[in-house]
């Protein structure tokens, strides 16, 4: 026997009956299938038996479900899927906001500590005394680092916006809605 030569045992006969009675097997199939069954006659009960279940099968009335029931079966299906969109959504959100808005609010936590600090610490006149070397840059520095607390939370609420808000709650509430945009024109509002 060659390697690639294939063996025709129950499983490879049972598997092919129906789809040689049904015509499904390729040419190449077929003939191998054909040539198996000049060999093998158990193969003629076989097909007789298969040949008459289809036929019987095929001689059945179509049942057919009464419109009140497939409605109900829709009705409960749809709502299903919602409920499962909805935890999934509920889900992502809220890893959205333990993953990026505590960072966030943790800096804004920061900046309020420094400008309070700030603001606490200065005379109630309008005039600023005179500060030293020293108080100046460590005043820039603080500008500095408020300007770039800033930019950070500027950036990871628009990070927020596009990668869980935009994709996770506003897409699936406008196709739930048919109010989707089309994917040219989301593509040149941004």
């Amino acid at each position: 026997m060659k390697l690639l030569e294939p063996t025709y045992g129950p499983d490879w006969q049972g598997a092919r009956v129906e789809a040689y009675l049904d015509g499904d097997l390729s040419p190449e199939e077929a003939a191998a299938f054909e040539a198996h069954w000049a060999t093998d006659p158990s193969l003629d009960d076989e097909l007789w038996l298969a040949g008459k279940v289809r036929d019987g099968l095929r001689e059945m009335p179509t049942p057919t479900v009464p419109p009140e029931i497939a409605q109900a079966v829709l009705a409960q299906a749809r709502h299903e899927v919602r409920a499962d969109r909805w935890a999934r959504f509920h889900t992502r959100l809220e890893l959205a906001f333990a993953s990026l808005w505590r960072p966030a609010l943790a800096m804004a936590t920061l900046v309020m500590v420094v400008v309070t600090a700030a603001l606490v610490g200065q005379p109630a006149t309008l005039q600023r005394p005179a500060m030293s070397a020293e108080v100046e840059q460590a005043m820039e520095e603080v500008k500095w680092t408020l300007a770039l607390l800033s930019e950070v939370g500027r950036e990871t609420g628009l990070a927020v916006r596009a990668e869980v808000l935009e994709p996770h709650v506003m897409a699936p509430m406008q196709e739930a809605l048919g109010t989707a945009r089309p994917a040219a024109q989301a593509e040149r509002a941004r």
